[in-house]
């Protein structure tokens, strides 16, 4: 995946679109970010309601919004 040049946000929302089941501990692997980075930028995208997650916390899945 092509992410130079974008945001972290923008390469989360990006990922979330393609496979929205990805767990945060998947998505930093994939982004380089630690997992308190990703867990620090998913919750500051839920709270600007650009995402959700609809279920259980395992075999749930993310929605974007925007």
């Amino acid at each position: 995946m092509e992410t130079t040049g974008r945001t972290t946000h923008e390469k989360i929302l990006a990922l979330l679109r393609i496979q929205p089941s990805i767990t945060q501990r998947l998505l930093a692997a994939e982004l380089g970010v630690s997992a308190n980075g990703i867990k620090y930028h998913i919750d500051k995208m839920k709270s600007e309601g650009l995402i959700r997650h609809i279920g259980a916390s395992i075999g749930g899945h993310w929605e974007v919004l925007q």
